[in-house]
């Protein structure tokens, strides 16, 4: 039996519908991504579950028990926001001690637990700080505390990160993820970043439009995307519309770059889709994704030719990106990022230098349904 499971839960907003038949399970001690653009449902999704929200069908199970009706307190679940949510008039031990004084701990477990938290996540010594005088990672740090404090059954964090800069939010990411893998607490991770997502969640739900889209380990969505909102989304690579067809006794799909093949047999990945489409038809609808690493600068065996040309080029610390756009395309859907090893030598040659074609590997592309 799953420990968290929804099923076919609905929420309708002034007639607009947030959540579409979401049906998926959270295995206890599994941490789940819930991923999505803004206005996918996911933070709706989470405030249903806390009991914030209403579902208008479906249902909420925790651990096979439908949670209809219970109100949020006696859930016991934890939720941290990205507004942090601290109390301004309480000092740090208190913010971190507020929950247990509510569940009715007594107040020597209450101090252990409080110093317990602190140490937890690195804030030895900050008990009698103000915690408006705290850096937002601090204050970050003091939120994650107060939500574990109580031992919550499930912890729920809702874009937790999204207030900080890139550097602050990467390096608290593997902190986090130290925390709640210490605790072996069940945690739903909502976001908008994939990386976030990839870089905190066992397992995540891709959502869009109340919809779940796809449902799998990091790894599977990146090898395996089941449509090309999902590659767009997680910007796997470009996008190019086409029309499969029979050739001979292999499907082909044209694109506006070329002919590519668009079966198992033709040299895409195992998990690319074949048409199962009649002799004389021929069917639009599909996409291919030219992943960055199918692109080769000089002739490969097998390789499908392409005009283009390079937009920009700048340093990163693995070396050099180049900006490369396919020529028959329209804006930037057909642009690819590709990185040169090394720095290069602003007098010498590069291998960008006068680039009017590359070469795609089709056996890093994939066909997608659009």
């Amino acid at each position: 039996m799953p420990f968290l499971e929804w099923r076919e839960v609905c929420r309708d907003f002034n007639g607009r519908r947030a959540l579409d038949g979401i049906s998926l399970a959270v295995n206890e001690g599994e941490i789940l991504g819930i991923l999505g653009p803004s206005g996918s449902g996911k933070s709706t999704l989470l405030r249903v579950t806390a009991g914030l929200e209403t579902a208008d069908t479906g249902k909420v199970l925790l651990n096979g028990e439908d949670l209809a009706g219970m109100p949020p307190h006696l859930r016991g679940f934890g939720l941290m926001f990205q507004d942090y949510c601290l109390f301004p008039h309480l000092n740090v031990e208190e913010n971190v001690r507020f929950g247990l004084k509510r569940k009715g701990w007594s107040p020597t477990r209450r101090e252990e637990r409080v110093q317990e938290m602190l140490r937890l996540v690195g804030l030895q010594g900050f008990g009698k700080r103000n915690v408006l005088t705290l850096s937002g990672g601090e204050q970050q740090r003091v939120a994650l505390a107060r939500s574990l404090a109580p031992k919550p059954r499930l912890l729920m964090l809702d874009e937790p990160l999204g207030a900080l800069d890139p550097l602050l939010r990467e390096n608290l990411l593997v902190e986090l993820k130290e925390v709640l893998r210490e605790v072996s607490v069940t945690a739903l991770y909502v976001t908008h970043d994939p990386e976030e997502a990839m870089s905190l969640a066992g397992k995540i739900a891709l959502v869009n439009a109340g919809r779940l889209i796809q449902l799998g380990a990091p790894e599977e969505l990146i090898r395996s995307p089941a449509s090309s909102f999902v590659a767009s989304f997680l910007g796997l690579g470009a996008l190019f519309a086409g029309t499969c067809r029979r050739l001979g006794e292999s499907w082909v799909l044209d694109t506006q770059i070329g002919v590519f093949p668009a079966c198992d047999t033709g040299g895409l990945p195992p998990r690319g889709p074949a048409p199962r489409y009649p002799a004389d038809s021929a069917r639009p609808g599909q996409m291919l994704l030219v992943r960055p690493e199918a692109v080769r600068l000089a002739p490969q065996p097998r390789a499908i030719r392409a005009s283009a040309h390079v937009i920009s080029r700048f340093f990163k610390p693995a070396g050099i990106a180049i900006r490369i756009a396919l020529e028959g395309t329209n804006g930037q859907d057909g642009e690819l990022e590709y990185m040169l090893p090394g720095t290069g030598s602003s007098g010498a040659p590069q291998p960008w230098d006068g680039l009017r074609e590359v070469w795609l590997d089709p056996a890093r592309c994939l066909v997608l349904p659009e």
